[in-house]
């Protein structure tokens, strides 16, 4: 079953009670799987593009689409960390920090997420990898965006 109503009466959930229901529907649902994970942000990031933009964007600006990205995660968390470095004109890295470094299936979802904004945005298939992992000892995360042209 569903839950087709907010659990508490508030527009935004404390930060526990968000983490707790994320991580039961990961695991009743996706049975922990990464890859359906990943297919969830991929399937909501993608959707979010097209729900603004309505069409492919014409223009493939990496620092606006790094800057929307930012905006967009700052908007869902008031703490941590996000910025966008552009490695060449095919690759850019999304570093997340003080964030909760446990929250291991959240950062799968994020990162199905950025590929699909980043695919909509750029009108381009993309992938992504891991670089670094907080929930492996490092001080952040690192996701690595790239795609052929």
């Amino acid at each position: 079953m569903y839950i087709h109503q907010r659990i508490l009466d508030s527009a935004w959930y404390p930060y526990g009670v968000f983490k707790n229901c994320f991580n039961l529907v990961c695991k009743v649902e996706a049975k922990e799987n990464v890859k359906l994970i990943e297919k969830w942000g991929y399937n909501y990031g993608k959707s979010v593009l097209e729900r603004i933009y309505k069409a492919p964007l014409q223009k493939r600006d990496l620092n606006a689409a790094i800057k929307s990205y930012n905006n967009l995660f700052s908007l869902w968390f008031n703490f941590g960390n996000q910025e966008g470095e552009i490695i060449s004109e095919n690759e850019v890295h999304i570093v997340i920090e003080d964030f909760d470094k446990d929250f291991r299936l959240f950062y799968y979802i994020a990162s199905g997420w950025m590929k699909g904004f980043f695919e909509f945005y750029l009108g381009t298939k993309v992938s992504t990898a891991f670089l670094q992992k907080s929930w492996e000892n490092s001080e952040r995360t690192i996701v690595k965006i790239s795609w052929n042209d």
